[in-house]
């Protein structure tokens, strides 16, 4: 027989005994927090427990918030326990912030009179734009009379406004509109050619701001969670009171006085800023930024009577005001620049490369000296020290003179001509062709030219995967050749900048037979020309080669697994003078397929350059005449050509932000007001930097995260700001007003430009005439967005670890996070490899996530970073047809050649792969020391001896609740004692608390053995005597 005790143990009735306990003895209730996963039983007459009594639980009523079958479970702790600590409720996005080349509020580079330096010393800065003078910045700088042109009358004619109006000359990718996504750069890049001084703040980088998210610790529905990742992503700055406005004030600039005699006054304006939504200063708003910060001392028109605009002009404040806020459409490219024009800071001719250590040389600058400046004929820049091999053939050819004396406006003349001439083209005779340059080997420029390389990775068409990866086969780099000239290079049209002791530009040749493209040609007086090959669609000024892009041992010459070559007649070997290689550390150190060669003995330009080891780069492609198959035809390069990446905003994709809206400002001393308009006339004052709106906003309005039923699985949108039908631009209002202007919208052939430019003939182009490419992407879908640059995640001890974003390439840092539990793969956030300029697309995004797909398959259909457009697939066809009335026709017909369309849209949307994770474990432990001991391992490390009493299995619940019945383990106790009070502890089975909430009970009990009396002996009659 036996005896059953169960003791019930509440911690609703453990709390209110310790709070009436704490009443009595006179303790405040302020600051006492009792947690809800442990608690103290407390037996007033105690019960006895003997030796033999047996000791287990009965039943476990755990209370949750929230039914764990419909809700999601947050710890707010580590729950995987890997090696860096993080908690799963709270997470850090990074977005980096971009407009779309719509043109409107992007004004796209060079501008039409961009200036640049010729000067080759040491201090100066040959080919780069120039500052020097205010002339300089102002035809750099689009500042003022943003629009361009004017328009009057009926019907409309367009003319340049006075004082000269904006035009740009952007490069063909980006000569019309497009979807080319251009990304805000920081405030305080000051451009590469300050490389040679101390005022050098490193490479271009991304204009960045940080987004909290977190989720309340327990059960969640999907639903809440979406709405409260949603709600901080549209989070303001700063109190209810006074909302806070970011990047800078929504303010603008008024003049006091007269005209030509006033005082700039700032006025706060209306502005709606948040998490996802900011505001950015135009170019003219940091005209006034800089001014406000003393960084800025030149006259602004307008301000100062008797005094010429420009006046204490300083050209390093017009450099920086330049770069400042520049936007970038390639930036992994332009953030390369950086390292391989670095080694100019430590350029050395040969007079003096032997006086100087090795590690501290950056470039062999040439065998001669100029005027002393220690820079040599091949000037401060990264160039290619050996001959190329070639092949001669006739083509047909077109070049464009400028006509003699061009004052640089859109006026300017030029002439085109097609003739038929000899052209020396690039002949690669074997693969693994060595291109060597005149950057030293050394640990340094290696270091230096890793500064964004890897982001520039192209995978190769082997199909290797992030499993079967072989590096040096896997991918490729595509460096150029050549540099374009932006003064004179225009729209479609690319010219080189060739040597500095070499005529500045291409010239008129004095008989077709000359005309060998990329080569010194007689300079013909007063002209200036441009060289293209007939027929071709487009003008560059520099060519790609492929090349390796990592390090691999068979680079080492006595490998014979992969076999070098150099150039037939070519200046260098792998030997130096003694007939050893150098050693190829540095190249394995930071991975780069770069190889050290040296100069021939008997091809030395001077007795110093002997043993000094160059960096050579290593070609994939093999370019053979057109006898043996070839499909490329690139013009040579010279001796000295420059090599690399290139800093000319014609070679790279570069914009200032521009508002060409107009603001109200005071025109006279008695208050009176008048708007700056856009004048039926030519009104100079009208186009001023104070009548222009000084910022303009960028981001995403309506970034969401949202559990989506028909899916299944949660779901992120709009990360972008969409296109909306529109009423035109500011300076050109239609006569009727689009009723639906704020419907959200994609768009094809759309001409809602705002920046004028130029033909490559260098006539202009009113900001009406551009019409949006269809070369690639025909619809535009965003006006601007953010993309996500990174994930930083918290630690156990409540801070950011900012020093290890989540990387693709190592996915146990994410295991467990909150974007894991939400049933996202880390490589949908943050990709392995895609392209920057891609557009989105739900299904074929998540077609190649994982281990199994190749490179090249996820470089070709992802993005990244990520960000969103709207939802294109041919469902939206049917809309975009219509007939010469601007009807919708529905039909199966095509799109109109030219006609602008607009059709209602909305954000695509990345769908997590997996489906949420609900529960964090699937058992709880309880711990008591209701018995002496136990022998239970677990914990932390799973292996420690803990006070536990059981488990809870968790696949019972109802309500607020789940339910754990008796466990078949028991204490026997070994001991008598009096159970008077004990402790009841819910853990994780890593130990910690577990997140429950406030009414959990256990029910113990105590089996006690109950004693028989003995047994009766047999009853027996006493004996008769």
């Amino acid at each position: 027989m036996s005896e059953t005790i169960i003791i019930e143990s509440n911690r609703q009735i453990a709390y209110k005994q310790e709070k009436a306990a704490l009443v009595n003895s006179d303790q405040s209730l302020s600051n006492v927090v009792l947690p809800n996963n442990k608690w103290v039983t407390r037996l007033e007459n105690g019960i006895p427990v003997s030796v033999g009594d047996q000791i287990q639980i009965e039943a476990v009523m755990v209370n949750t918030r929230g039914s764990p079958e419909e809700t999601i479970e947050f710890s707010g702790i580590d729950v995987v326990e890997n090696d860096d600590d993080v908690i799963d409720n709270k997470a850090v996005i990074r977005f980096q912030n971009y407009i779309t080349n719509r043109q409107q509020f992007n004004c796209n580079l060079p501008l039409n009179n961009a200036s640049i330096q010729f000067i080759n010393a040491r201090g100066g800065n040959y080919g780069y734009l120039s500052f020097s003078l205010f002339q300089d910045f102002s035809s750099n700088f689009p500042f003022r009379g943003i629009e361009g042109m004017y328009v009057s009358g009926t019907p409309p004619t367009y003319s340049e406004v006075e004082n000269g109006g904006v035009f740009t000359r952007p490069p063909a990718p980006v000569y019309d509109a497009d979807p080319t996504r251009y990304y805000l750069g920081t405030d305080d890049f000051v451009g590469y050619a300050n490389l040679l001084n101390s005022e050098d703040r490193g490479a271009w980088g991304f204009k960045t701001h940080d987004v909290e998210l977190e989720v309340d610790i327990g059960f969640n529905t999907p639903s809440k969670i979406g709405e409260t990742l949603t709600a901080q992503l549209h989070q303001r700055q700063g109190l209810p009171t006074k909302w806070d406005e970011e990047t800078v004030p929504a303010s603008i600039v008024n003049i006091t006085g007269t005209p030509d005699d006033g005082t700039f006054v700032v006025s706060p304006n209306a502005g709606i800023t948040d998490n996802s939504y900011r505001t950015v200063p135009t170019a003219t708003g940091d005209v006034f930024r800089a001014r406000a910060e003393g960084k800025w001392h030149a006259t602004i028109a307008g301000e100062v009577p008797e005094e010429s605009e420009g006046n204490n002009y300083q050209e390093e404040e017009g450099r920086d005001l330049f770069h400042r806020n520049l936007m970038c459409g390639n930036p992994n490219e332009y953030r390369n620049v950086y390292g391989w024009l670095v080694p100019r800071v430590k350029a050395h001719s040969a007079v003096t490369i032997a006086t100087v250590e090795l590690k501290k040389v950056g470039l062999y600058t040439g065998a001669v000296d100029i005027n002393a400046y220690d820079v040599g004929e091949y000037g401060l820049n990264p160039v290619l020290l050996d001959q190329m091999e070639f092949h001669t053939k006739t083509e047909s050819f077109t070049y464009f003179d400028f006509a003699a004396n061009a004052s640089n406006n859109i006026t300017e003349t030029r002439n085109s001509t097609t003739t038929l001439g000899s052209m020396d083209f690039l002949q690669i005779s074997q693969p693994n062709t060595l291109w060597t340059t005149n950057i030293v080997y050394n640990d340094q420029n290696l270091n230096d030219l890793t500064i964004s390389w890897r982001e520039n990775d192209i995978p190769t068409v082997s199909g290797d995967t992030p499993m079967t990866i072989n590096k040096l086969k896997a991918f490729y780099q595509q460096l150029y050749y050549g540099r374009a000239d932006d003064n004179k290079s225009c729209g479609v049209v690319g010219n080189k900048i060739n040597l500095p002791n070499t005529p500045n530009f291409l010239s008129t040749p004095t008989t077709p037979a000359l005309l060998h493209s990329y080569q010194s040609i007689p300079k013909t007086t007063g002209k200036k020309t441009l060289v293209r090959r007939a027929g071709e669609s487009g003008w560059d000024s520099r060519n790609h080669v492929s090349f390796w892009s990592y390090y691999d041992d068979s680079f080492q010459p006595t490998n014979d697994l992969l076999t070098l070559h150099f150039p037939a007649n070519s200046l260098f070997t792998l030997y130096d003078s003694n007939g050893l290689t150098y050693p190829q550390i540095a190249s394995k150190t930071h991975n780069l397929a770069i190889v050290p060669v040296f100069y021939r003995q008997d091809a030395l330009p001077s007795p110093n350059m002997k043993d000094i080891p160059l960096c050579a780069f290593v070609s994939i492609d093999r370019i053979e005449p057109a006898a043996a198959g070839e499909t490329r035809l690139l013009p040579a390069p010279m001796l000295g050509e420059f090599f690399g990446r290139s800093p000319s905003c014609y070679d790279n994709l570069l914009a200032k932000v521009v508002s060409t809206q107009k603001t109200y400002r005071i025109v006279n001393n008695s208050g009176a007001t008048a708007v700056s308009t856009y004048p039926p006339g030519n009104d100079e004052t009208n186009t001023r930097t104070y009548c222009y709106m000084p910022y303009c906003m960028v981001g995403a309005d309506n970034p969401t995260i949202q559990f989506d039923d028909t899916y299944g699985r949660f779901t992120v949108s709009g990360l972008h700001t969409s296109v909306r039908a529109g009423n035109g631009v500011f300076q050109d209002i239609p006569g009727d007003a689009n009723q639906q202007g704020d419907a959200e919208s994609m768009c094809a052939y759309s001409k809602e430009a705002a920046i004028c430019t130029l033909d490559q003939t260098g006539n202009p182009i009113q900001y009406s005439g551009i019409v949006q490419s269809v070369v690639n992407n025909p619809i535009i879908s965003a006006q601007s967005g953010v993309a996500i640059q990174d994930i930083f995640l918290y630690t156990k001890s409540g801070q950011v670890n900012y020093d290890s974003a989540l990387n693709p390439q190592i996915p146990l840092q994410y295991d467990g996070c909150i974007f894991d539990k939400l049933g996202f793969k880390l490589e949908q956030l943050i990709p392995y490899i895609g392209l920057r300029q891609s557009n989105f697309n739900r299904g074929t995004y998540n077609q190649y996530l994982g281990t199994g797909a190749s490179f090249k398959e996820k470089y070709e259909s992802m993005v990244k970073p990520f960000t969103t457009n709207a939802y294109i697939s041919a469902a939206a066809q049917l809309s975009m047809v219509k007939n010469d009335n601007f009807m919708e026709m529905g039909n199966l017909g095509g799109n109109a050649p030219g006609m602008s369309v607009f059709i209602n849209a909305e954000s695509d949307s990345l769908v997590a792969i997996n489906l949420p994770s609900k529960l964090d474990y699937s058992y709880l432990v309880v711990y008591s020391n209701i018995v002496p001991s136990t022998q239970f391992y677990g914990g932390g490390n799973g292996q420690q001896l803990i006070p536990a009493m059981g488990y809870v299995s968790r696949n019972y619940s109802t309500g607020d609740y789940f339910f754990g019945t008796e466990t078949s383990w028991s204490y026997t106790v070994d001991k008598d004692y009096i159970i008077t009070e004990f402790d009841t502890n819910i853990t994780l089975p890593n130990g910690l608390p577990a997140p429950i909430e406030n009414n959990s009970s256990i029910i113990y009990k105590i089996t006690k053995a109950k004693s028989l009396p003995p047994p009766l002996s047999s009853f027996q009659p006493p004996k008769k005597k």
